[in-house]
């Protein structure tokens, strides 16, 4: 993180705090297009790389816990693609009981289900109070979370709705 650098928000939290680097957001939407190709493996691979420098990240003097969260869902859903359940599984104890969370609440909501703390009914009633970005975010982590528990009639139509 040394060589890095904060990258200005388009759209300023109310804390005005930046949630990521120049280098950890572009590992992001990389992991998340290869996520999106079904490249898991991959995905995967970009997943535990950002991970780690969002941990970094959390530890600095401006930095939050959100990278981190938004970085272990998709780690999370990359494994359960690929299988990997146990894996997966304790990739959530990693977790922070109580993760500085400045803008992804969704994210954080998303891992809380899959540790079994909240049941994806309550995630998608507030995908539903919240809605735009945040209701596409957990109407996909639920359906993902769904689709990779074997109860894929249940994830194709959240994924329609």
């Amino acid at each position: 993180l040394d060589d890095d650098l904060f990258e200005a928000d388009g759209s300023p939290n109310k804390y005005n705090l930046p949630v990521s680097t120049l280098i950890t957001n572009i590992l992001y939407h990389l992991g998340l297009g290869l996520f999106l190709l079904g490249r898991w493996e991959q995905a995967g691979d970009v997943y535990a790389q950002l991970l780690d420098l969002a941990a970094q990240f959390s530890k600095s003097d401006l930095g939050t816990d959100d990278m981190f969260v938004s970085s272990l869902h998709w780690t999370f859903m990359a494994l359960q693609r690929l299988g990997r359940f146990s894996e997966a599984s304790t990739l959530l104890e990693s977790l922070p009981p109580d993760p500085s969370i400045v803008e992804d609440q969704t994210y954080q909501r998303l891992t809380e289900m899959y540790r079994g703390l909240v049941d994806p009914e309550q995630v998608l009633k507030q995908a539903e109070e919240q809605g735009g970005i945040a209701y596409a975010t957990m109407v996909y982590g639920v359906g993902s979370w769904y689709f990779c528990q074997e109860r894929r009639d249940e994830a194709v139509s959240l994924w329609k709705s």
